[in-house]
């Protein structure tokens, strides 16, 4: 009997007139021969129009990227609690959706092609779930294929990171989601597989935002709850292999065929999804189609036994490397004071620029921030490039008692910032005898003795030689101890007695824009950028408002300046006025805007220490750049990519001199962009290539006990 025509027909009052009604009426639906007899439980048909009547449409105008693929066996229920969670988190990825229903018996489940943008199918004869995936994947045409159980519901952005993993890794295969519990506890975070071939749902049953479960990682494999493969790949594999039919390790061994190719198959923690486990199958590993399971595990383990054997640890051993397959790379544990902010200071930058050059030497980076805080802006952006981050209850429980558990693991700790390194050096040298590094970013008490020429004050000498005293035990305390200048290298070197311990190393990475995409402004805006809460920032910034600039404007009376960067203290903000702009924070394309702008930059530093992040963004920016002995500090060859002048009058001299001679300012403009060429992101993974090779791999020097 055909129930749903029935229930249509009953409920006619309720329906008549209605478009849904209608377009049931006229579809290919209404002549379907219904199979089997069903209790309605809503009834389907009422939920099929309150439904439509929500506004649920996955019709898409653009063209599709992905092919999401929802086998079912009925369910009408389950299936489309898992559409409307499609449709309320469709995301900005475009895709197209086929329900692809394996022949059951359920009468309702047809009703689901009703739903605007649903490409719904039925199978003449039951294929089973493998071989039903391998039908409906067969004629593909999008770039990606995305298998999703019917018993899921998926969480805002799940679409969205699957594929922007694939875009940013190249050889990204396979990428699959964190599965949930319909209590909001871990299923799944990626999939171990052990040497017996026996596999562990990662995490499964512990809290999903503990820090292990929350950074994009390799993994042996993902579930087929949601997985999103490559179109390409996933023809030349031939789809699931039928030596699994009708289900189960199917997905396994995709992923092993996968990395057998040269892909890799990673974990995407920012793609989540509830699973309502055991809906389709059961849960009885002795009868229906559970039952698989087991038997479909013996015949992967006869036919991956040798790589298994290679390649993976025994059951439950060497859990911290066989997360994220890392047993074939080096561990390097970085602690500074906290998550790095790239868009708000230089040593933040510096420490992202040295963790991006880690990742592409193919080192696995655990990443300590002395402060303990999940920062909700910038840490998720460093999970997504691979770092796990320790924080939270984590990180409560002290870096003793963590090291302690991972400590066999580590191959080398690199420790920024004073402050960080007297807390955590003793900590770590109690339980390991890995190298010790210290990056100083730039020598404080030096700066600080600088600053007292300036901005004399009483105690000041006394501030500098306790200063002094710390950074020179922190350097006796280090096996090796890194800061971006040859000057500051030789200046630790004579102190230590010792050259072996101190090398300079590249602090900063800047693509130059092209020579032909540099802008020629035609008005005079003039551009000081840096972080406005810093001493050395403040003090020029006044010297530049109120002793530079009057000189400039007695000559060119419309030039305009701004002061862009964060955290400008009160009395930056004071200078503000009709010629003088104070932004505060910008973003990183608001920055780039302003430079594209910008007729010169100006760096009026008096004191400081170390390489001027300020000055090498400038030049890669293609800006003519007028700036002070101090901000050249370190960059050596240097001579002619600016303009470098010393007192007020020479300074105000050199901007007006630039303003008024285009041909002058194509000059520097192109010798700064042609100097900025040799901070890349190349030359910063060669230097680091070459200290970690020394130091960690083949150590020249011993840790120090």
């Amino acid at each position: 009997m055909r129930l749903a025509t029935l229930a249509f027909d009953y409920l006619g009052p309720l329906f008549s007139g209605d478009p849904t009604y209608e377009r049931y009426r006229s579809s290919s639906l209404a002549s379907t021969q219904w199979k089997g007899s069903h209790r309605l439980d809503g009834p389907a048909e009422i939920l099929i129009k309150e439904t439509l009547d929500s506004g649920f449409n996955l019709e898409t105008k653009a063209v599709p990227r992905v092919t999401v693929i929802i086998p079912t066996f009925g369910q009408f229920h389950h299936t489309l609690s898992c559409l409307r969670s499609i449709e309320r988190h469709k995301g900005s990825t475009a895709f197209k959706l086929k329900v692809v229903d394996d022949a059951s018996d359920d009468a309702y489940i047809p009703l689901l092609g009703l739903l605007p943008g649903i490409d719904f199918r039925s199978n003449a004869i039951n294929l089973g779930f493998l071989l039903n995936c391998n039908e409906a994947a067969q004629n593909a045409s999008t770039e990606f294929i995305c298998f999703l159980n019917n018993d899921t519901e998926v969480l805002p952005g799940w679409l969205d990171a699957l594929v922007e993993l694939m875009d940013r890794v190249p050889d990204a295969g396979i990428v699959g989601s964190k599965l949930l519990f319909a209590d909001g506890s871990l299923q799944e975070a990626g999939g171990i597989m052990w040497r017996d071939a026996s596999a562990w749902n990662w995490g499964r049953g512990d809290r999903p935002d503990r820090p292990c479960y929350n950074f994009v990682r390799e993994t042996d494999y993902v579930s087929g709850a949601s997985l999103l493969v490559r179109t390409n790949l996933w023809r030349s594999l031939g789809g699931f292999d039928e030596h699994y039919v009708p289900a189960y390790c199917e997905d396994s061994d995709l992923a092993f065929r996968a990395r057998g190719q040269g892909w890799r198959v990673f974990y995407q923690p920012h793609s989540q999804i509830i699973h309502h486990e055991g809906v389709s199958h059961g849960r009885n590993l002795e009868s229906g189609g559970k039952a698989h399971q087991v038997l479909n595990q013996a015949k992967f383990e006869q036919r991956w036994r040798e790589t298994l054997r290679n390649d993976h640890f025994p059951n439950a051993e060497h859990v911290f490397l066989a997360r994220d397959r890392s047993q074939s790379r080096k561990h390097l544990l970085i602690m500074d004071h906290y998550v790095p902010q790239p868009d708000r200071d230089a040593g933040s930058r510096t420490m992202m620029h040295f963790m991006r050059a880690f990742i592409s030497l193919q080192w696995q980076i655990v990443f300590w921030p002395h402060n303990g805080w999940y920062d909700p802006h910038y840490t998720p952006g460093l999970q997504q490039l691979g770092v796990e981050v320790i924080y939270g209850d984590e990180a409560a429980k002290g870096l003793k008692s963590w090291l302690g558990d991972v400590s066999p693991y580590i191959d080398a700790v690199l420790l920024s910032r004073p402050d960080v390194f007297e807390e955590f050096e003793p900590l770590v040298r109690s339980v390991t005898k890995v190298p010790l590094m210290y990056y100083g970013h730039d020598i404080h008490h030096r700066r600080m003795q600088m600053e007292s020429g300036f901005k004399p004050r009483h105690g000041i000498e006394a501030d500098v030689e306790r200063m002094r005293q710390r950074e020179v035990r922190i350097w006796q305390a280090s096996d090796l101890v890194l800061y971006p200048s040859y000057e500051e290298q030789h200046y630790v070197s004579d102190v230590l007695g010792d050259d072996r311990r101190s090398r300079s190393i590249q602090a900063y990475v800047f693509e130059p824009v092209a020579e032909s995409h540099v802008a020629s402004p035609s008005d005079t805006l003039l551009i000081f950028v840096a972080g406005f809460g810093h001493p050395p920032n403040v003090d020029a910034a006044m010297w530049l408002v109120k002793d530079i600039m009057p000189r400039v404007w007695s000559v060119v009376p419309k030039a305009r300046l701004k002061l862009i960067g964060s955290n400008p203290s009160p009395d930056v903000k004071n200078l503000a006025d009709e010629q003088v702009e104070v932004t505060g924070f910008v973003t990183d394309q608001q920055l780039e805007r302003y430079y594209r702008s910008a007729t010169l930059a100006l760096v009026p530093l008096r004191f400081g220490a170390g390489v001027k992040s300020k000055v090498i963004e400038a030049l890669a920016n293609g800006v003519p750049l007028v700036t002070t002995p101090v901000g050249m500090q370190g960059l050596a060859e240097s001579e002619g990519v600016a303009e470098v002048r010393v007192e007020a009058d020479d300074f105000a001299i050199a901007v007006v001199r630039l303003l008024k001679d285009e041909s002058r300012r194509v000059n520097f403009r192109l010798a700064g962009l042609r100097y900025a060429a040799r901070f890349s992101q190349q030359s910063l993974c060669l230097a680091w290539s070459q200290l970690l090779d020394e130091f960690v791999i083949n150590p020249s020097i011993q840790a120090r006990s």
